[in-house]
């Protein structure tokens, strides 16, 4: 089975990296982390395309 990451580090200077075993799952995940930790409820689309394009096969 496939496995994905992604370092927030890229994205918004958040030292948080993230795995999952779809994009989806990354996706839930990062929208938990930015509520729980952040305080974000919603996304903004700037990061939400800087976060899919910090996606990466996980090795």
């Amino acid at each position: 089975m496939a496995s994905y990451a992604a370092d927030l580090q890229q994205v918004c200077g958040c030292g948080w990296a993230v795995t999952g075993s779809n994009t989806e799952e990354l996706v839930a995940k990062v929208k938990k982390h930015a509520k729980e930790t952040h305080g974000i409820n919603e996304l903004p689309q700037e990061l939400v395309q800087k976060f899919q394009k910090a996606v990466r096969p996980a090795m």
